[in-house]
């Protein structure tokens, strides 16, 4: 049976991922009846009200752009992205501040959404919701940054992902942070198989839970080539590190989940392989994915 990514999110959001998903809690609450000590009520309230508002403070008096003109790249739009004036914003439950992203424009003219987190954003950025921008299912492509000691190193990976699976979603939601947790600030784990057919070198951090129960419907089973992503596994306290093929198999196969396939910046995984215990050197500093061109 096919993979039906919106009914993934819908139930994702009904598991509470979404910060809006106790409203329906909170009017049951109010039609149940005034609390039995008055006094507290409104303090109870306040309280319960504060993360949201001191998030909402932070935004107010900020300029806001439509997510269609970006989505479109709009001149207006695009000046300011060059201008490194524009974010993409969110609240993440039960945090007092707000999480942007950086939106910037690279070399090659791809328009980035980089990961959420916590960091001052200029007094004069635009700013546009990520959900609206992204809606809560997989993109085709992602980007990883690379940073290490030495120069090789340093450099982003591009990734595309094969559509419509969980495994996929998992990934490029895992890279915008728009659940909470991100790729971004982890490290390079490991590299197995070193030198052997098959070498690939895991990402991720140890022990990582994953958003969602994920399963290999529609993933590609088998192994063989340079630059395939695939999961390291899909339970258990690594199944949210992924590993990159860096050594073909040579006429041979190994039975894996493949979800993706490097496009741009091999060079950088392929040189991390060769570092062996020193991999965990290089840390994933950022990462995001591409907003497709109109």
């Amino acid at each position: 049976m096919a993979l039906d990514p919106d009914q993934l999110i819908a139930d994702l959001l009904n598991l509470g991922l979404d910060a809006r998903g106790d409203d329906d809690d909170h009017h049951n609450a109010e039609a149940a009846g005034p609390a039995q000590d008055d006094a507290a009520g409104p303090a109870q309230d306040d309280a319960a009200r504060t993360a949201e508002d001191d998030a909402a403070d932070e935004r107010i008096g900020r300029p806001a752009l439509q997510a269609q003109q970006l989505i479109t790249r709009e001149p207006i739009a695009m000046g300011l992205v060059q201008d490194g004036r524009v974010f993409a914003f969110k609240n993440i439950e039960n945090e007092p501040h707000t999480r942007y992203a950086e939106i910037s424009l690279d070399a090659e003219d791809r328009l980035l959404v980089h990961s959420l987190r916590r960091r001052d954003v200029p007094a004069d950025a635009f700013i546009v919701e990520i959900d609206e921008l992204l809606p809560l299912r997989n993109h085709r492509v992602a980007f990883l940054e690379l940073r290490g000691p030495l120069a090789e190193d340093n450099g982003r990976v591009f990734i595309e992902v094969i559509p419509e699976t969980s495994m996929a979603i998992h990934f490029t939601l895992m890279c915008t942070g728009q659940l909470g947790p991100t790729y971004a600030g982890s490290h390079l784990v490991g590299v197995f198989k070193q030198n052997l057919p098959g070498q690939r070198v895991y990402v991720g951090n140890p022990g990582g839970v994953t958003l969602f129960e994920l399963d290999m419907r529609g993933t590609t089973r088998n192994i063989a080539s340079v630059g395939q992503v695939c999961a390291r596994s899909i339970g258990g306290r690594w199944s949210a590190q992924f590993g990159i093929i860096t050594r073909d198999f040579h006429n041979a196969t190994e039975y894996g989940a493949v979800f993706g396939n490097v496009t741009d910046g091999m060079d950088f995984v392929t040189a991390a392989a060769q570092r062996g215990r020193a991999i965990t050197d290089i840390r994933v500093v950022d990462c995001g994915v591409v907003l497709p061109p109109p």
